[in-house]
């Protein structure tokens, strides 16, 4: 019976590094500040900011979706991942891949079950991040600079969402949404120096492989 806990503490732990709570909590964090100090701003009372169910709806539906595109994009850097970052690999050592990709599965569909709970138009924007997901981890980021936009267009899009449902604010989310999009754009070339060494024995052509690091740093 101990052993049976302690494998289910380690598989649940697992689990937490594989979805990366702390950034999931952000998401929601900031698209929730938006709406306070954008939205909601003639609100008397704090809770009442929380009272939107199709809100929380949206804020839920944007957290898995970024949940199972971790999953599915651990999925398929497993060989590279074992190269660049051997003691952080979840998939395939601590979780099996058929558990992961039951995972991604359920979340991507627990996702656009809520988006279609707001209004087929979110569900539409949300099935799309859901494929653009799937289409940066399976191909996109072994291209040079488009795999970088995308996920720069994603981290934009969990603010532009906000906006896209309240149909209010465009000009200042849209400060908001650009700079996320500008330093997500930044954190993932640098991303792409330090995964260098495994990215080039799997054939990527990522920025710094093609320009070499002197060239990228400048960009």
């Amino acid at each position: 019976m101990r052993f049976l806990h302690k494998n289910k503490f380690a598989f649940l732990r697992a689990m937490f590094r594989l979805l990366r709570f702390g950034n999931l909590l952000m998401i929601g964090f900031t698209q929730y500040l938006v709406k306070i100090f954008f939205i909601d701003t003639h609100t008397n009372h704090f809770w009442e900011h929380f009272a939107d169910q199709k809100f929380l709806a949206i804020s839920s539906s944007t957290i898995l979706v970024a949940a199972a595109g971790y999953i599915v994009n651990d999925y398929y850097d497993i060989k590279i991942d074992l190269i660049n970052k051997p003691n952080e690999v979840v998939v395939g050592k601590l979780i099996r891949r058929r558990i992961a990709l039951a995972a991604n599965f359920t979340l991507n569909f627990l996702a656009i079950t809520l988006a279609w709970y707001v209004s087929w138009q979110i569900t539409i924007f949300v099935f799309f991040c859901i494929f653009l997901l799937w289409l940066y981890s399976n191909r996109l980021k072994r291209m040079p600079l488009v795999g970088n936009l995308a996920i720069a267009f994603l981290s934009a899009a969990t603010i532009w969402i906000v906006a896209l449902y309240y149909d209010q604010h465009w000009e200042e989310i849209y400060v908001y949404t650009f700079f996320a999009f500008f330093i997500s754009l930044i954190r993932e070339i640098i991303k792409d120096i330090e995964d260098m060494k495994g990215d080039a024995m799997f054939n990527c052509r990522t920025i710094p492989i093609i320009w070499g690091v002197p060239r990228t740093k400048k960009l």
